[in-house]
């Protein structure tokens, strides 16, 4: 306390105008023994930046404002004589709550009433050492990234458009200049004029501050060319970067490819187009081959119900004559007569059913509802399924030719009932919308497996798909495990 009193007394007593410009001094400023490194004086920047107080400056050391490790050297630097002012470097030092910052230091010896002193003066570079060492990490990812460009180039530029450095295997070939000799030449100077009307507003919307993006083709080849801002340390975009890439290689790829798969949709276009008159060939012939079943098999019903039908008739009125000139004779040959006239009668009456079968003469006479209510009938009959119909009640014109499909389809849905649906009830519904004709089939059934509606080997479900398209339209199969089936044919009604 003696010494720093002795101090503090000299100083007073030292010329005015030093001892402003110690304690005023906007640098942190102090003053220590060389010998025994004890703080004599600390100006109020220093008391700022290094947090203390005034009557806890006797109590400090020069080794106090450095980080531990740094001592011993910090120690040998204080005990060599420096009579001149001296740079000595940038040091780590510490704040009073143990922040650590960066400080350049000037000190300079000097003599206080005899005693051997020194003079520090402290500059805080921790933020200019910051942004050295951000704009060292920035140099070597911008030389990083220059040198791995394999064929193309990457350049900083000013707000004037010229280059401030450009790198890059293919600086040559993308900018049109040497890259030792890019730096201050404009961008446009190496650059076709077409190559720069594409490159110029992409270097303006970088200076203001939006990235962007566009393929260039410069000299015969292609660059993929990225434009970014760089902010500078005031705020404001003080640069722009630009990288462009040479993709000529791979937009020759891209090209041939394009061409393959150009030529490729062509060839499937055409193939298409060939599939679709074969197909629409097939869905005519498909179509003829019905409509002759069709009349086929109407003239073979009616050749059974007639010339069949005819003679089993006669045969049966003969066997009844027979039986009544037998009767009486012994044998009971009048009784065989009989009997086989009732065999002749079942078998006109499957006579009458097969040719009903094959062509239903209701549908041509009453019409679609009464042949629908006839096949309901005779279905249950001969499976013992119960079905129901629910049709219009008012006249349901159509077509011959939907007539005979949509019973055909009904007839279908119906034998995959009787077969495998192990059904108890089967509905029929005939509809007529205001666009469609509607005819559905629903049943109580075990459902249809999903494998089965898409199976190549379900002919009937084909045949009634098949059916449908002839006429523009479609069918609908919904099913579940336990849930029965409902088959949906819908028909436009301009048919």
């Amino acid at each position: 306390m003696k010494e720093g009193k002795t101090f503090e007394d000299v100083l007073r007593r030292s010329d005015e105008t030093y001892r402003v410009l110690f304690e005023k001094n906007p640098y942190p400023l102090w003053m220590y023994d060389a010998e025994t490194l004890h703080i004599l004086a600390m100006n109020a920047a220093a008391m700022r930046k290094y947090g203390y107080a005034p009557d806890e400056i006797p109590r400090l050391t020069f080794a106090d404002l450095y980080v531990p490790e740094d001592v011993p050297n910090l120690l040998q630097h204080a005990s060599s004589p420096h009579p001149e002012l001296v740079h000595a470097g940038v040091w780590r030092h510490r704040q009073k709550n143990g922040t650590i910052i960066d400080a350049e230091i000037f000190s300079q010896e000097i003599l206080v009433d005899g005693t051997r002193a020194r003079l520090v003066l402290a500059i805080d570079v921790t933020e200019r050492r910051r942004a050295e060492e951000a704009l060292r990490r920035s140099e070597y990812l911008y030389r990083t990234v220059a040198s791995n460009i394999p064929s193309g180039a990457v350049a900083l530029f000013d707000r004037e458009l010229r280059y401030i450095v450009a790198d890059g295997a293919g600086v040559l070939d993308a900018a049109g200049v040497p890259k030792e000799a890019a730096a201050g030449k404009t961008i446009r100077e190496g650059l076709p004029a077409e190559t720069w009307a594409l490159l110029e507003p992409l270097c303006r919307a970088a200076l203001d501050g939006r990235p962007a993006s566009a393929e260039v083709p410069s000299r015969g080849r292609t660059y993929f060319v990225y434009t970014l801002p760089v902010p500078g340390e005031v705020g404001g975009i003080s640069m722009g970067m630009v990288m462009a890439i040479d993709i000529t290689a791979r937009k020759g790829v891209e090209d041939e490819v394009r061409r393959m798969n150009e030529d490729l949709e062509r060839r499937v276009a055409e193939r298409t187009a060939q599939l679709e008159v074969a197909y629409r060939h097939l869905q005519a012939l498909s179509a003829h081959l019905q409509s002759v079943r069709e009349q086929e098999q109407a003239r073979i019903a009616q050749e059974i119900h007639d010339e069949l039908g005819q003679a089993l008739t006669g045969l049966k009125f003969e066997l009844s004559r027979l039986a009544q000139q037998l009767r009486g004779l012994p044998g009971g040959v009048s009784e065989k007569a009989t009997a086989l006239g009732t065999v002749v009668d079942e078998t006109l009456h499957d006579v009458r059913r097969i040719s009903s079968e094959l062509r239903p003469a209701i549908l041509d006479d009453l019409g679609l509802v009464a042949a629908l209510e006839w096949h309901a009938e005779e279905f249950e009959k001969r499976t013992g399924i119960a079905c129901t119909i629910k049709a219009p009640r008012q006249p349901f014109e159509v077509g011959p030719d939907l007539r005979i499909a949509l019973f055909r389809t009904c007839q279908e849905a119906l034998t995959n009932v009787a077969r495998h649906a192990r059904a108890t009830a089967a509905r029929i519904v005939l509809a007529r919308t205001r666009d469609n004709v509607v005819l559905e089939v629903r049943d109580d059934g075990a459902g249809i497996p999903q494998a089965a509606l898409t199976n190549v080997k379900s002919l009937g479900l084909l045949g009634m798909r098949e059916r449908a398209r002839a006429f523009g339209g479609e069918v609908a199969i919904q099913s579940a495990p336990g849930e029965g089936t409902l088959v949906r044919v819908k028909i436009p009604r301009r048919q």
